[in-house]
């Protein structure tokens, strides 16, 4: 991957995502927990295609340009699935067979007009994907999908791809599949996931994404691909904790100085930003590499200004 191409992508991001705590606050609680509107302007970007293929149709740059999207996207705060949707679904569906079902799901999603998520793990929340509580066979009218999953993200989603055991399938499965009940269990940070009961849900068979034998190997290359972007989507809400700190050391006022004056305070700060550098090193190999500093805007000035900031400096 190209060093440009991932500034250049970075730089696009960081104009389009600005920090609002405000609406992110709104959608705590809800059951959708993001705007379908915004989510289609981050389609329009072009982002949910940087793992497909070019070959189909997708832009094809990989995980690294996903994890250059999510780190911005998560310092900003912005509520919408992108690591849900837009790089575990989109993973999945870059490595399907291709098929016409298969070429009109994926160009709805890529427009942003369907929301599809992934259900994989058990009512026991096992990151096992051999544990899947859901049990797939065929059936004289295509495939028929028995159990549960749990932990399931964006429980309004327009449809799920499900990871079946017993015939190994990945299968699309519409909403409002009959037999498919969606639970809603609201999570402590306000968010939402779905508990997925599947009763006789029975469905054509192109609604197979994948080969025979080849679903769990999609699904782990997947999950690998989904666990960096979550893992880069973390850190940029580090990046954007830690601005938020630093600013408030030094507008904050106690006694009539700025409190990042007080040596226990810098100490702090030091301890925090030591932390983010030793994350953003695991994620992305070595410091320097990628994203880091100049794609998002932390160049070595700054990262220069930000340790005299937080120096010792004793009244």
């Amino acid at each position: 991957m190209n060093d440009d191409v991932l500034e250049m992508l970075a730089n696009s991001a960081t104009t389009f995502a600005k920090s609002d705590p405000d609406r992110a606050r709104r959608f705590r609680g809800q059951s959708t927990g993001f705007d379908r509107q915004a989510w289609r302007n981050i389609a329009s970007q072009g982002w949910l295609s940087v793992l497909i293929p070019e070959e189909r149709n997708g832009l094809g740059l990989g995980v690294a340009a996903a994890a250059v999207i999510a780190r911005v996207l998560g310092r900003a705060s912005l509520p919408e699935p992108f690591v849900a949707t837009g790089v575990l679904a989109m993973a999945c569906m870059g490595a399907s067979e291709s098929s016409e079902p298969w070429r009109s799901r994926l160009a709805q999603i890529m427009s942003g007009d369907s929301i599809v998520s992934v259900a994989w793990q058990d009512d026991r929340g096992s990151i096992d994907i051999g544990h899947s509580g859901v049990t797939g066979i065929k059936s004289k009218l295509g495939y028929e999908l028995t159990g549960a999953s749990r932990f399931v993200a964006v429980p309004r989603a327009d449809a799920f791809i499900v990871y079946a055991t017993g015939e190994d399938a990945l299968v699309w499965v519409p909403a409002d599949a009959p037999g498919l009940e969606v639970r809603l269990e609201c999570c402590p940070d306000g968010s939402a996931l779905a508990w997925l009961q599947f009763r006789q849900v029975t469905l054509p068979a192109e609604a197979r994404l994948s080969r025979a034998g080849e679903a769990s190997s999609i699904l782990r290359t997947a999950l690998d691909a989904a666990l960096v972007a979550n893992a880069a989507e973390l850190l940029g809400i580090m990046d954007g904790a830690l601005d938020m700190t630093l600013k408030y050391l030094r507008t904050r006022k106690q006694f009539g100085v700025p409190i990042g004056s007080y040596q226990s305070l810098q100490h702090r700060a030091v301890d925090l930003w030591i932390a983010r550098e030793l994350s953003e090193a695991a994620i992305h190999g070595r410091p320097g590499h990628w994203t880091i500093r100049h794609h998002l805007r932390i160049s070595a000035p700054r990262r220069r200004a930000v340790q005299k900031r937080v120096r010792h400096n004793p009244r």
